[in-house]
């Protein structure tokens, strides 16, 4: 017993002298680093001494108490990591609607936000000088038809020379094919939605006079919605269609699940980068997207099956830079208790929170959740949990 103690009382003594005997020294570097590694040595020595000690000390006056850990079983999962980008949302159909004629404004058969379908009136125009065109051309048509049948029947009893019969015939047809152009274009005041959809923005007002090309109002459908993102040439052999998205609105902490629709093959030479497609799939996800929106979109770039993930902060480092991870054995230990048992490990890539283990760590394992950063190599613990990941 008394040696005991006396053991643990003489160590600190012990590192403090040594220390003051170095410090006189002024040692080239590399003694010191030999010297270091000699310490190194030393203190997992001690600290194995220290172990046997206090296992020594619970087992005669029951006075050291175990340090409670929780532990969780190593299973295989598959190991996803992102990168992120920003996105901006695409309406295939989103268009302007404009009139082809100049005229007045007559007649708006629509509010915004109401939903049409294909082939719906949506606005009409007051084509005046057309229509008065139109019941002039008329009028002479009709008199080019009575003075065709009246030559082409003299003609041909020879009474009118073929001059005239072409003459009035020409004339007849030039009528005809002017008539046709104006009522092509008099069908024209009245103009429907092109597809179905939802009236989204009014610009005009009735009465006002319209030229072609300026907007009367906006119809958009997102049935055929997607976000567009530009990505570096890096990932260009890593993305394919399928390929799984993470993606937030900017007005939400709600994230969804999308995929790649296209991935264009063509890299910029301005930015070194190519233009990616990604589904929102906004039917399954329930949820209505803007043009024009922005999106916080994370790809992925890398998915491998039956690894090994373990959490990042678990995966601790030694003074010689080594990666470990405190695992455990319950060999010849009592019901409830385990030796920590200390795994170097190679961990190469991390994504939130959770790093990939491709050495060191094998299925079936139960490695140290709580109290990872309280515990030795060799120490003597008691198992309190097991965590389910």
């Amino acid at each position: 017993m008394k040696t005991i103690y006396t053991l643990i009382l003489t160590l600190p003594f012990l590192l403090i002298s040594c220390g003051q005997q170095e410090a006189k020294h002024d040692l080239g570097l590399t003694q010191l680093l030999k010297k270091k590694d000699s310490l190194q040595k030393e203190a997992k020595k001690i600290n194995q001494q220290l172990v046997v000690i206090n296992s020594s000390i619970s087992k005669q006056h029951g006075t050291f108490k175990l340090t409670n850990i929780n532990v969780a079983k190593l299973e295989s999962t598959t190991f996803e990591h992102f990168f992120p980008g920003h996105a901006d949302v695409i309406f295939d159909k989103n268009v302007t609607i404009t009139p082809e004629l100049a005229g007045e404004l007559k007649r708006i058969y629509v509010t915004e936000g109401q939903k049409v379908r294909k082939g719906q009136a949506l606005f009409s125009l007051d084509l005046k000088t057309i229509d008065a065109n139109i019941k002039e051309l008329r009028s002479n048509l009709s008199l080019a038809k009575k003075l065709y049948k009246k030559n082409k029947a003299l003609y041909a009893k020879r009474i009118v020379p073929e001059v005239t019969y072409l003459q009035t015939k020409t004339n007849y047809d030039a009528l005809q094919a002017k008539l046709k152009v104006l009522l092509t274009q008099r069908s024209k005041a009245k103009v429907v939605a092109p597809f179905s959809g939802v009236i989204d923005e009014i610009f005009a007002k009735e009465g006002e006079v319209k030229s072609p090309g300026l907007p009367i109002l906006r119809l958009i459908n997102d049935s055929d919605v997607y976000a567009k993102v530009m990505v570096s040439e890096r990932y260009i052999d890593k993305l394919q269609r399928g390929t799984k998205v993470l993606f937030k609105r900017v007005t939400s902490d709600t994230e969804y699940v999308g995929k790649i629709s296209f991935v264009s093959r063509y890299i910029n030479s301005n930015n070194r980068s190519f233009v990616v497609h990604i589904d929102p799939m906004v039917r399954l996800n329930k949820i209505q997207l803007n043009p024009n929106e922005v999106l916080n979109v994370n790809i992925r770039d890398v998915a491998k099956e039956n690894s090994l993930v373990v959490p990042s902060k678990l995966v601790q480092t030694d003074l010689k830079n080594r990666k470990f991870v405190y695992t455990i054995s319950t060999e010849n230990r009592k019901k409830g208790e385990a030796q920590v048992v200390k795994r170097f490990v190679k961990s190469d890539m991390a994504y939130r929170g959770d790093a990939l283990v491709i050495e060191g760590l094998k299925e079936g394992e139960y490695y140290i959740t709580k109290g990872a950063k309280s515990v030795q190599s060799d120490e003597v613990v008691k198992i309190k949990g097991i965590d389910r990941k």
